[in-house]
């Protein structure tokens, strides 16, 4: 336990280092306007260890559907980048005839660039976990479409998961 445990700080510290180093530090001062970035995430969840045979114990694929929507507040900054905070509620596992929710908080940045970093708990059938998500968001206009990669540290394995969908500005 003690091993997982430590791959667990090495991969958290690891991603901390990868992510503020791709975003970059900018310390200038400024107001910080708040917007609302919400909408609807679609997506696809892989999971590893023993969640993976519980679940196919019950005969269920342990690569499922992920279905939910995305609450975000996000602080601009004169300087371009900006803070942000997720509330992220998913339903998984539709595609196979089962519903998993799960709710993830996360807290983080983003570049002027849409690049983005991003870490808080996360709460499911399957146990607590950490998530670190990276990603960017390509803006159109008002619409926003983000594609983020997320990993969630569980003491019943990992779970990757890879998702998407649209913001709208408010």
């Amino acid at each position: 336990m003690n091993g997982i445990r430590s791959d667990c700080v090495a991969v958290i510290v690891a991603f901390l280092l990868i992510g503020t180093a791709a975003l970059g530090a900018d310390t200038k001062a400024g107001k910080a306007p708040k917007v609302n970035n919400d909408g609807p995430r679609v997506g696809v969840m892989s999971i590893t260890g023993p969640s993976a045979g519980t679940l196919r114990e019950r005969g269920i694929a342990p690569v499922i559907s992920l279905f939910g929507w995305q609450s975000e507040t996000e602080f601009h900054t004169a300087s371009g980048l900006r803070g942000n905070s997720s509330l992220i509620l998913l339903v998984a596992g539709l595609d196979q005839g089962v519903a998993i929710p799960s709710a993830s908080w996360l807290v983080g940045l983003r570049r002027a660039n849409g690049w983005e970093f991003g870490i808080g708990p996360n709460a499911s059938l399957a146990g607590l976990g950490l998530v670190l998500a990276y990603g960017k968001t390509r803006a159109f206009g008002e619409l926003k479409i983000p594609l983020d990669f997320a990993v969630t540290l569980a003491d019943r394995g990992l779970r990757l998961s890879l998702l998407s969908g649209f913001n709208t500005r408010s």
